[in-house]
């Protein structure tokens, strides 16, 4: 029963992974354009016009 409570606590205390952790800012750069391209695209959204 301690190993298990031992491996909770060693869990429970690691950080969560992001989405972005090891994204190149390069990568995170293009998703964000593809991601305004889109909804440019699809609407008449108030910064494209």
């Amino acid at each position: 029963m301690e190993s298990l409570r031992r491996k909770f606590k060693a869990l429970y205390g690691l950080h969560k992974p992001t989405r972005c952790a090891g994204m190149p800012a390069h990568v995170a750069l293009a998703t964000a354009v593809k991601q305004l391209i889109d909804v440019c695209s699809s609407s008449s959204h108030p910064p494209c016009s």
